[in-house]
């Protein structure tokens, strides 16, 4: 087994309790108790010890007003990249880099900074640009208006050439066994100059993209379809079909993606998803591109859109010769909200498919998800998810679906969304909340809002295009509502905003005459944004969907709100900005840079080993399984041994949905060291150790420094925890 001193994650891997009593392993029964037990399941993902490399990918917006937005982000982005690099010390600065450049960073008081430092870090941009296919409302092919999902740079000075990211990769001596990047990628080796030259990259996607956003039908195609199309045939039918594979984002993909870096996604984005399924609405969806009035819906819509009562007029009252509904009831810029109410049909992707694309390591391919041309099965996951792939195909010729499985965690895959919610409504007595709990999911969004249950949620987060009761009304000050200004009248044209935030004097913009990029304050506006024809407020709409995913991700979602605090005084102060998102990014991230914690405390009891000795650790094992073709059998010199024959078949019976080439695998179970003596810091054995209390100041599953496993290793943990009573042993 290689030795690496790089993270790697910890699959849970559920056995039946009962499976027998396992000789010299650590799901043994307690030396000193054969009173009556009764066994409690105990399965989580846990880390090593530090990760190898990470990959983010920033999913900008780049409709008409995120400008002002871009710029605040592109302020943010260098104390992102330095925090992961140069961690903070524990005197509140960053670890300060080698003379040389090719060792660690170091911290003044000769204390670790909050976790390694990354050594290996990717950065790309996408657009939120996918054309609308099957309709040239946004043309394909157009430059900004279909980026497909392509990564961008469009920086005059080409720092990320020619594979348009930017590789973080310091020649220090723990990396010198890592494959290099693609050739000729532009290697950063200052943070300086890495955060600036991404902060340009940020600005430069710019404004003029398409108004129909796929912020993350975009993150989607790039990161998690097996098969993205090359481009869309509409037939006379007029059904869509796809055509071709496009080989610019598989190799894209190969070679930004490493198998087992911790992937953020961090998406800005000023309102709510407005893209479809192309082949939704049996394949005519795209008509909701095109500007003409929909048809009208049932009327068991207005008040049970979920019901099947609940359609369009076009399947029950003569297909195009239907009723349609006038122009004031479907306003073309507002259409993509709350569809299936107001059209009786909602051809966008279920949320589903991202929470799916982001979390599962089977997908469906495209055209398993639509079988026999019919509406979107989201059931039929058939490929492996690339994101959780041991290897890429680099061109459509290669196999795209059938991958090996790789050895990274959901655990390490996170989506971050800076979007449309006030930030008072992430924020408490102490300060911003780095996690929500369900009551301020509730008023984000509403208990429901995918089946249009919107009970609990703040006012500003209902999506309307007419003003909400309870808020400050048209014709009060434009300060009225310290979250939103106030509402405004849109003629059904706009909706109303879930916040405001007053641009610098740097950022205003006069509307009156010819600007650059987008102005929200024309003549005649009435929008609580401007001072006449001068812009001096940013504004974001409810970002339901994108932060929908979020919720549904739990520990792996992340929000922030697009509305800063204030972007005046200090840009490092702390609610300067972006900075509490980048603070509150960090910290989650650090969850899996550093040794991860445990959900809660284990039991230390007094266990047999192999030899029959005692030793104080928990009832848990740890199984490695070695990637194929590799190793043959278990090392004892090693701390490796062959598991026993009933937990060997129960774990591979687990494991085979996740893992089909499980058969041809070999897994070792890894000895374990004595609890609480950190094993990875003191001791010179093979193994693992439990740790109550670790550097993180929680429970933890370390690896001694001998036996961190390779990087191409997958590790699955499994715990019978028991505790005594007094009348006997009971579960915990």
């Amino acid at each position: 087994m290689t030795k690496h001193g790089f993270v790697q994650w910890v699959a849970a891997a559920t056995f039946v309790a009962g499976v027998g009593v396992l000789q010299g392993a650590c799901l043994s029964r307690p030396a000193a108790s054969n009173n009556p037990t009764v066994k409690t399941n105990f399965t989580t993902d846990v880390a090593a010890s530090a990760v190898e490399a990470v990959d983010l990918l920033f999913v900008i917006d780049n409709s008409q007003s995120m400008g002002d937005k871009q710029k605040v982000l592109a302020k943010a982005v260098p104390e992102l990249v330095k925090r992961l690099v140069l961690p903070l010390c524990s005197d509140g600065k960053n670890a300060t880099p080698s003379a040389d450049g090719k060792t660690k960073p170091s911290c003044a008081d000769g204390k670790d900074p909050e976790f390694p430092p990354v050594a290996d870090l990717h950065i790309g941009v996408i657009s939120t640009s996918l054309g609308t296919p099957g309709q040239d409302t946004c043309k394909v092919g157009t430059a900004k208006l279909d980026d497909g999902a392509r990564l961008l740079n469009r920086t005059p000075t080409a720092a990320a050439s020619p594979s348009n990211f930017l590789a973080w990769l310091p020649e220090w001596p723990e990396n010198n066994d890592n494959p290099l990047p693609p050739q000729g990628l532009s290697r950063q080796a200052d943070p300086a100059a890495m955060g600036g030259a991404f902060a340009e990259m940020v600005t430069s996607v710019g404004e003029d993209g398409c108004g129909f956003e796929a912020q993350l039908e975009s993150m989607y195609r790039f990161l998690i379809q097996p098969d993205p199309y090359a481009t869309i045939q509409v037939p006379a039918n007029p059904q869509v079909t796809y055509d071709g594979v496009d080989d610019t984002i598989i190799k894209q993909r190969a070679e930004f993606l490493r198998p087992n870096s911790l992937v953020a996604v961090i998406m800005l984005t000023d309102e709510n998803e407005s893209t479809y399924d192309p082949r939704a609405f049996s394949g005519s969806a795209s008509v909701v591109a095109i500007d003409q009035r929909l048809w009208q819906p049932t009327d068991a819509c207005a008040d049970s859109p979920n019901s099947k009562d609940c359609t369009s007029k076009y399947f029950t009252n003569g297909g195009d010769k239907a009723p349609r509904l006038t122009d004031d009831q479907d306003k073309f810029n507002v259409r993509f909200f709350q569809m299936k109410k107001r059209f009786g049909f909602d051809p966008q992707f279920p949320v589903s498919r991202y929470v799916n694309g982001l979390s599962k390591p089977k997908i469906p391919n495209r055209d398993t998800e639509h079988p026999k041309g019919g509406e979107y099965d989201s059931g039929a996951a058939n490929c492996t998810n690339p994101l959780f792939a041991a290897a890429l195909p680099r061109s459509s010729g290669e196999e795209l679906c059938k991958l090996p499985a790789g050895s990274r965690s959901p655990k390490s895959v996170f989506l971050a969304v800076i979007g449309g919610v006030p930030y008072q409504l992430l924020k408490d007595k102490d300060g911003y909340k780095e996690k929500l709990t369900l009551d301020d999911w509730q008023a984000i969004m509403g208990k429901d809002p995918t089946n249009y249950d919107f009970a609990g949620a703040d006012t500003h987060m209902l999506e309307s295009i007419t003003p909400r009761a309870g808020l400050p009304g048209v014709g009060e000050s434009d300060t009225a509502d310290p979250l939103h200004g106030r509402e405004h009248e849109t003629n059904g044209e706009d909706l109303q905003y879930a916040c405001t935030f007053a641009l610098p004097a740097s950022q205003q913009r006069d509307c009156s005459g010819a600007v650059t990029g987008y102005c929200d304050c024309k003549v005649g506006s009435k929008a609580p944004l401007c001072n006449g024809t001068k812009q001096v407020r940013g504004k974001a709409y409810p970002t339901i969907r994108e932060f929908t995913v979020v919720r549904d991700l739990a520990s792996q979602g992340i929000a922030a709100s697009l509305c800063p605090e204030t972007l005046e005084g200090s840009e490092t102060a702390d609610n300067y900005g972006y900075n509490p998102a980048v603070r509150t990014i960090i910290n989650r991230l650090k969850e899996q840079l550093t040794t991860q914690c445990l959900p809660r405390a284990l039991t230390v009891t007094t266990l047999i080993d192999k030899n029959n000795k005692p030793i104080e650790g928990v009832r848990c094992l740890i199984l490695e399984t070695m990637k194929a073709g590799t190793v043959s059998s278990c090392d004892e010199a090693q701390g490796l041994n062959t598991p026993d024959k009933d937990v060997l078949t129960k774990f591979k019976e687990h494991l085979k949905p996740d893992v089909p080439d499980i058969n041809s695998r070999t897994i070792c179970e890894l000895k374990q060291l004595p609890a609480n003596q950190d094993c990875q810091a003191t001791g010179d054995d093979f193994g693992w150790c439990y740790l109550e209390t670790s550097k993180s100041g929680c429970s933890a599953i370390l690896f001694s420094k001998r036996a961190t496993p390779a990087s191409d290793t997958r590790v699955d943990l499994q715990c019978i925890d028991e505790k005594q009573g007094a009348g006997g042993t009971v579960s915990q």
